[in-house]
C-alpha cells in the first residue's frame, strides 16, 4: 500500500511541482520590473486574498469530496449547492472586506490590489477541486492549475515591462484562473452533469449548519498566510519583499504537502471504510516518517545547490542577513508534516477538535513572531516562525496518538 501511494504521489508531485515552480521563474523578471517593494505589495495582496478563499469556500472542498466519494448526493445537486453557496458568501464578505481595507493603513495603501485580490479569491474558490478529487481524478486538478500557472508565467514575461505594474500582474493571474474555470465547465458538461438548484434560503441554512466544518480549512489557511501579513507590518515593503521571496519557496511545500495529504486522506478513508483499522497505525507512522525525511532531503539539496532566489539574496545582502531566510526555509519540513497530519485527523471526523487547536495556534502566532522580532530583529522573527511550525507539527502529532491507540486496539 505504501509503495502504491509513493507511485501515485510521484506522478502528481511532478505536475504540482511544475505548477508552483512556473511562477518562481517569474520572480527574477518581477524583481527587475516592479522591484522588491512592488513585489512586497503584490505578495501582501495575494496573502490577504488567499485568506479569503476558505471563507468563500466554507469547507465545501472537504464535504464535497466526501459526498462525491460516497455517492450520498447527486453530482448535479452538489454542483448547484457549490455555486449558490460561493455567490452567497462572496456577497456577504464584500462590505466587511471593504471596511477592513479602508480602516487599516497598510491595506488602504494597496486598495486597488486588494480589490482585485477579492476577485482572485472568488475565482479560485469557484474551481471545483472536490468534484474531481471525489472521483479520484487527481491529475485533472493538477493539469488545471498547471494551465493556469503557464498562462500567468508567459503573460507576465511578455507584457510586464515597467515599475508599478503590480495590478496588471495580479490581473493576469485572475485571467489564468478564469481560463481554468472555463476548462472545468467544459469537463463537467462532457460528463453530462447539469446544475440542480434547491433555493437560496435552503442553501443559506446549509451554510450555517456546515460552519463548524469550515473552521478547519479556515484555520489551516490562516496558519499558512497570516505569517506573511504579520511580517509585512513588522518589516515594511522592501524588507518584506525579500521575506516574500523565500515564502514563495515555502508555498511549494504547502502545495506539495496539501497534495500529498489529500492522497493520504483518500487512503485513510478507504481503510476506515473497509474496517481495516488494525493496519492503520503502522501505515500512518510510515507516512509521517516518509514526509519528514523527504522534505528534509529536498530542503537540504536546495540549500546546498543555492536555489536562484537564495542566490539573488546572497548577491543583494551580506551573508549574515541571509541567515534568517535560510531559517525560514527549513520551516517547509514541518509545513508538509502538519498538512498530512491534519488530513489524518479529518479522516476520523475530528474537524471541531482540529479547529480548536488551530485557533489556539493562530492566537500564539503573533506572539511567537512579534516578541523575538522586537529583541533580535529579522533573525528573531525567523526563528519565531520556525518555532511556530515545529510547535504545530508536534502538537498535532500528539493529538493523533489517541487515534493510533484506538486503531491498534
Amino acid at each position: 500500500m505504501l509503495s502504491n501511494l509513493i507511485k501515485k504521489f510521484s506522478g502528481l508531485a511532478l505536475l504540482q511541482g511544475l505548477t508552483v515552480l512556473l511562477p518562481l521563474l517569474v520572480v527574477p523578471h518581477l524583481l527587475s520590473t516592479i522591484k522588491v517593494d512592488g513585489f512586497g505589495r503584490l505578495s501582501l495582496a495575494v496573502a490577504v486574498s488567499s485568506i479569503l478563499i476558505p471563507f468563500i469556500d466554507l469547507g465545501y472542498q472537504l464535504t464535497g469530496t466526501r459526498e462525491m466519494a460516497d455517492g450520498s448526493k447527486s453530482k448535479s445537486r452538489l454542483l448547484g449547492s457549490f455555486l449558490m453557496q460561493r455567490i452567497l458568501v462572496a456577497l456577504l464578505l464584500i462590505l466587511p472586506f471593504s471596511a477592513m481595507v479602508l480602516w487599516v493603513p497598510n491595506f488602504r495603501n494597496i486598495a486597488d490590489l486588494l480589490a482585485l485580490g477579492f476577485l482572485y479569491a472568488f475565482v479560485t474558490a469557484l474551481i471545483p477541486n472536490w468534484y474531481f478529487e471525489g472521483q479520484k481524478r487527481f491529475k485533472v486538478v493538477q493539469y488545471l492549475f498547471l494551465i493556469w500557472r503557464l498562462f500567468y508565467t508567459l503573460s507576465v514575461l511578455l507584457f510586464i515591462k515597467s515599475y508599478g505594474s503590480e495590478f496588471w500582474v495580479l490581473l493576469l493571474n485572475v485571467l489564468g484562473g478564469v481560463i481554468a474555470l472555463i476548462i472545468c465547465a467544459f469537463l463537467i458538461i462532457r460528463d453530462k452533469v447539469k446544475l440542480e438548484f434547491v433555493g437560496w434560503i435552503r442553501e443559506w441554512k446549509s451554510i450555517r449548519s456546515s460552519f463548524s466544518i469550515a473552521l478547519t480549512p479556515l484555520t489551516v489557511t490562516y496558519m499558512s498566510f497570516i505569517p506573511q501579513v504579520i511580517a509585512s507590518f513588522l518589516l515594511g515593503p522592501i524588507s518584506f519583499g525579500y521575506f516574500a521571496l523565500v515564502d514563495r519557496i515555502l508555498q511549494l511545500f504547502r502545495m506539495l504537502g496539501f497534495l500529498f495529504s489529500t492522497i493520504v486522506y483518500v487512503e485513510y478513508c478507504k481503510l476506515l471504510a473497509e474496517n481495516t483499522l488494525a493496519i492503520l497505525r503502522g501505515y500512518y507512522l510510515k507516512i509521517t516518517a516518509l514526509a519528514f525525511l523527504a522534505a528534509s532531503v529536498v530542503i537540504g539539496l536546495m540549500q546546498y545547490f543555492h536555489l536562484p532566489i537564495l542566490d539573488f539574496l546572497d548577491k543583494e545582502w551580506d551573508k549574515e542577513a541571509l541567515i534568517p531566510y535560510s531559517i525560514v526555509l527549513w520551516a517547509g519540513i514541518f509545513v508538509i508534516q502538519r498538512s498530512q497530519i491534519q488530513r489524518f485527523l479529518l479522516s476520523f471526523h475530528r474537524e471541531k477538535q482540529l479547529a480548536r487547536w488551530s485557533i489556539a495556534f493562530i492566537l500564539a502566532l503573533p506572539i511567537l513572531m512579534i516578541v523575538p522580532n522586537h529583541f533580535y530583529g529579522l533573525k528573531g522573527l525567523s526563528f519565531g516562525f520556525l518555532g511556530f511550525e515545529v510547535l504545530v507539527s508536534l502538537c498535532l502529532f500528539l493529538l493523533s496518538l489517541p487515534l493510533l491507540r484506538s486503531s491498534k486496539s
